[in-house]
């Protein structure tokens, strides 16, 4: 008799338990919410150009600042939507005759030093040739990045002939 009871308890309880507890099956569907956020990178350099010693012939080894000739660049970078490094680097537009020096280098015949210098930021950065140098790391987004840069001539030269480089300034999320 306790076995037919124990037996009669399990299957009410059995049936209780399958009408109660809710059924477990896989939504066929939802309503989600998407976000997108995209991120942008916004540059625009005021100055285009900056004749090192105003037209007139240069002193070998003597150095010219740009912001002593009242170019203080800036970089527009207000519109971008993250943190920014500042990078430059140097390309030769006339001829081989002279070149940057090599990273750490001084000044020697026919090779130049190009320094930016952040304003606002520590230091200076040497721009060279083979690659592009952070001289900003870590531009709060939406600020403007404010730079001079400083030209040391050569210590000699085996030409006389004017020379030109450009100075591209690049921008990258930090």
């Amino acid at each position: 008799m306790k076995r037919e009871k124990i037996g009669a308890f399990s299957i009410v309880l059995l049936l209780v338990a399958v009408f109660l507890v809710p059924s477990a099956s896989a939504a066929t569907s939802d309503t989600f919410t998407v976000t997108v956020t995209g991120e942008y990178i916004v540059i625009a350099v005021d100055e285009t150009d900056w004749d090192v010693h105003n037209g007139t012939s240069i002193t070998m080894d003597d150095f010219y600042n740009s912001s002593h000739d009242g170019h203080l660049f800036v970089g527009d970078c207000s519109d971008s939507s993250v943190a920014l490094d500042i990078k430059g680097q140097i390309t030769s537009d006339d001829g081989p005759d002279w070149s940057s020096a090599g990273d750490g280098e001084g000044a020697q015949e026919d090779k130049y030093v190009l320094n930016a210098t952040a304003v606002g930021f520590s230091g200076s950065e040497q721009l060279i040739t083979a690659s592009s140098q952070t001289f900003i790391s870590d531009l709060t987004q939406g600020v403007d990045a404010h730079w001079n840069l400083t030209f040391q001539a050569p210590s000699a030269t085996t030409s006389g002939a004017q020379q030109q480089f450009t100075v591209t300034i690049t921008a990258a999320k930090h």
